[in-house]
Formats: C-alpha cells, sequence, structure tokens
C-alpha cells in the first residue's frame, strides 16, 4: 500500500531476502495524519472498498488503484486479471489521475437540555410550517421548514408546539458518495435534521429505528 519502505532502506537489508523487510503495516491514524507517506494505494473489492480507502484520508487522498473482486464496480476500473501489467505500468509510466469532488459531513449533537426547554418551535397546522421563537430579546418567530405544497392539511387543526434542540458541531468527516449513520447501542429512536448548502438550509428531518 506505500512505498515508504524503498525509501527507508539501507545498506543493512541488502543481506536478507528480497520480501524481508519491505512490508509495512498501516492504521486508520496513519492515513489521516500522514498521507505523504503512501504513494498511492490499491484495492482488491468493489465500489465498498474504494469508499473506505477515500475515507480512510480526511485530508490527502493519494491516487488510488482500484482492482474488480466485488459484486459492484461503478469505481473499480481495472481487472485484476490484468494485475501484473497494470502496476508495471503504473509504476515504470504513471497513470491517468480521475479527480473526484468530496463531501464534507459535520455531526452536530444535543446539548443543554435546560436551554432547549427555554426555545419554542411550533408546527402549522394549516401549513405544516415550523417556526421558532428569535433567542434575541423581542425577536420574532423565524421559518426553519417550509409548508406543504399543493394540497395539505385542511384547516381547522391546531397548531402544535414540538421539541427543540441546541446542537454543537462534534465531527466532521469527508467522503466521497457515502455515509452511514449508526445508533450504536442506544434504544431509543433517533431523529435526524440534514442540512445542505452554504449557507445550511433544512433539508429534511427523519426518525429512525435502526442503524
Amino acid at each position: 500500500m506505500t512505498a515508504m519502505s524503498s525509501r527507508n532502506s539501507s545498506t543493512d537489508n541488502l543481506s536478507l531476502p528480497p520480501s524481508e523487510g519491505q512490508l509495512r503495516y498501516w492504521t486508520s491514524d496513519m492515513c489521516i495524519r500522514s498521507p505523504h507517506l503512501f504513494d498511492f494505494v490499491v484495492t482488491l473489492g468493489g465500489d465498498g472498498t474504494v469508499l473506505f480507502a477515500s475515507w480512510l484520508f480526511q485530508r490527502i487522498v493519494p491516487p488510488i488503484l482500484p482492482f474488480a473482486l466485488g459484486s459492484l464496480g461503478f469505481l473499480t476500473n481495472f481487472d485484476f486479471a490484468d494485475y501484473k501489467a497494470v502496476m508495471d505500468g503504473a509504476i515504470d509510466n504513471g497513470i491517468r489521475v480521475n479527480l473526484r469532488m468530496r463531501f464534507s459531513c459535520t455531526v452536530y449533537r444535543s446539548v443543554n437540555p435546560d436551554e432547549c426547554r427555554s426555545r419554542k418551535a411550533v408546527k402549522r397546522a394549516e401549513t405544516g410550517e415550523i417556526l421558532m421563537k428569535s433567542l434575541e430579546k423581542g425577536g420574532g418567530w423565524e421559518a426553519l421548514e417550509a409548508g406543504y405544497g399543493g394540497s395539505g392539511p385542511t384547516a381547522g387543526g391546531k397548531d402544535k408546539e414540538i421539541m427543540c434542540l441546541t446542537t454543537r458541531p462534534v465531527e466532521t468527516f469527508e467522503v466521497l458518495n457515502d455515509l452511514v449513520i449508526d445508533r450504536g447501542p442506544s434504544p431509543y429512536v433517533s431523529m435526524l435534521e440534514l442540512f445542505g448548502g452554504s449557507p445550511a438550509h433544512l433539508v429534511g428531518c427523519a426518525r429512525i429505528d435502526n442503524g
């Protein structure tokens, strides 16, 4: 996975067998903190293996040479049967690199439950629009989510006060096109709010009971 061993070899290793001392093991922390140690990455598998390799490198991603050995091969361009010719060509002549854009995903977690109770949010019965009371003194109501389009709930319903959470950013990940959210050991139903764009706008909310 890396050519760093060839750089660090010394005359003391000349008497060793060709494979002795040439194998190095990597960790996820090494990939994040020291991506410059890797000349290029070889993956053996399907698209999931390529996505995992991309996720390992959070700042700088070395070129990835993917060989198809999985069920899905949209991202694996090379046949494993030709691995020797492909590897020799990549090392001797270089390879053409396709640059891909990645998503930056930030996870926010709720904090200060006492403060959350002091903020109010209301879902309008007639339109489905969600409004939140501003924290500023004398502030009005701010629309967080647009109402229903076309035919929506009929008139006559009652506005409903809904749960309001204060959050803070805790983790940021760079991913190619796949992000999995797992609730872990928590037995409770999770509520997720998805924001996108810059500045961020609420895309939607979802309640989930599985990872």
